[in-house]
C-alpha cells in the first residue's frame, strides 16, 4: 500500500500559532453527543493554516501565515492535544512551530518538545458554507465599532439590561443589542422591543467569550437583524472572526 500523504506545516512563529489557538478555541464544542465538534480543525492551506472550532451556537475563524511544504490538508486537532500544545507556544525560542500530518496520526514539534496524537475521525462541518449562509454578503448589516473594555463592562454589570424568554419550560437572560441614535451599540431593555429598530438578541456569556478571545481593544460588531448572526470581527484583521447564532426574541 502507499505511504499516507505526509504535510509537514512550517508556522513562522509560535506566537502566531497561539494567537490562532486563542482567538478559536473558546467555540470547541463540549456536549458529548457531538463529538464531532469537540477540536479545532486545522485547515492547511499552500500559504497558511487556518484554524477553525464550533459548537453550533457559535463559530470562530483564525488564520496564521505558515510555510507548507506538501498538499492542502484538512485535520482535526482534539481538544486535549489542542490544550496540551497552547502552553508550549509561550517560548521565547524563535524557531517556528512544525505539525506533520501522516494520515490520522499527528506530530507537532514546538522549540525542543514534541507532541504526538491522532486527528480526530469525524468530518468536520463545512464551515464555508456555514459562513456563505450565515455572514456573507450582508449589504444590509450595520458595522459598529465598539471599545472592547466598555462593552465588556457593560455585559459583566449586575445592572445590565436583559430580555427574559422562555425556553422549553425555562426561563433565559439574552442579552439583546441594538444601535442608538448616534450609531453606537446599546444594550435594549424589554420595552424597547416593541419597534422596528435594528435589534438582535444572543448568549451575553458567549458575546463575552467572543470580545475576550478576539484580543483587541477595538472590534466591529456586525448587525444584520433579528435572525442573522452576530459577527464579531477585528478591524485589523478579516481573517480573525467569530459569529454567534442568535436567539429568537
Amino acid at each position: 500500500d502507499p505511504a499516507p500523504p505526509t504535510a509537514p506545516t512550517r508556522l513562522v512563529t509560535p506566537a502566531a500559532r497561539a494567537a490562532a489557538l486563542d482567538a478559536v478555541r473558546f467555540a470547541v464544542g463540549v456536549d458529548p453527543e457531538l463529538p464531532m465538534l469537540a477540536g479545532v480543525l486545522f485547515d492547511v492551506e499552500s500559504d497558511g493554516v487556518r484554524l477553525v472550532a464550533t459548537d453550533r451556537y457559535r463559530l470562530a475563524l483564525a488564520r496564521a501565515g505558515a510555510d507548507v511544504d506538501g498538499p492542502p490538508v484538512r485535520v482535526f486537532l482534539p481538544v486535549a492535544l489542542v490544550d496540551e500544545l497552547r502552553p508550549l507556544l509561550d517560548t521565547a525560542d524563535p524557531w517556528p512551530v512544525r505539525l506533520t500530518v501522516a494520515g490520522m496520526d499527528l506530530r507537532v514539534r514546538v522549540a525542543d518538545r514534541t507532541l504526538t496524537g491522532a486527528a480526530l475521525p469525524y468530518d468536520f462541518p463545512d464551515y464555508h458554507r456555514l459562513l456563505r449562509k450565515s455572514v456573507g454578503e450582508r449589504p444590509t448589516a450595520r458595522r459598529v465599532p465598539v471599545d472592547v473594555a466598555a462593552l465588556r463592562a457593560a455585559l459583566a454589570d449586575p445592572a445590565a439590561p436583559t430580555v427574559a424568554l422562555d425556553h422549553d419550560g425555562t426561563t433565559r437572560e439574552v442579552t439583546v443589542l441594538g444601535v442608538d441614535d448616534q450609531g453606537e451599540l446599546r444594550l435594549l431593555p424589554a420595552a424597547d422591543l416593541g419597534t422596528d429598530a435594528l435589534r438582535v438578541g444572543v448568549d451575553g456569556g458567549y458575546l463575552l467569550d467572543a470580545l475576550n478571545a478576539a484580543g483587541a481593544p477595538q472590534l466591529v460588531l456586525e448587525l444584520d437583524g433579528p435572525i442573522a448572526p452576530l459577527a464579531v470581527r477585528r478591524p485589523d484583521d478579516a481573517d480573525t472572526y467569530s459569529v454567534l447564532m442568535p436567539i429568537r426574541l
